[in-house]
């Protein structure tokens, strides 16, 4: 993103809020071409837990925040602390 468009660029991680719950972003592995597959995926945070359910490749965007097991289309992100 450069001022508020979407560039040429595709790596790492694009956030789009919409304003509708659940939250979507959109992300691939780097390096990116125009043409490698972006993953759209939905999230919510949980205070310091950050659950993501992506889509698999050529699939649509996930509803809800649920995969069947073993999938690794859900996973669990939490913020570590110095503590930690």
């Amino acid at each position: 993103m450069k001022g508020g468009k979407e560039t040429e660029e595709r790596r790492g991680v694009q956030v789009r809020p919409d304003g509708r719950p659940p939250p979507t972003l959109d992300y691939n592995t780097p390096p990116a071409g125009p043409s490698s597959p972006v993953m759209p995926c939905i999230y919510w945070v949980d205070g310091d837990r950050l659950p993501v359910c992506r889509a698999g490749h050529d699939d649509a965007r996930p509803s809800e925040l649920s995969a069947p097991a073993g999938s690794g289309l859900v996973i669990r992100l939490r913020r570590v602390t110095a503590k930690d």
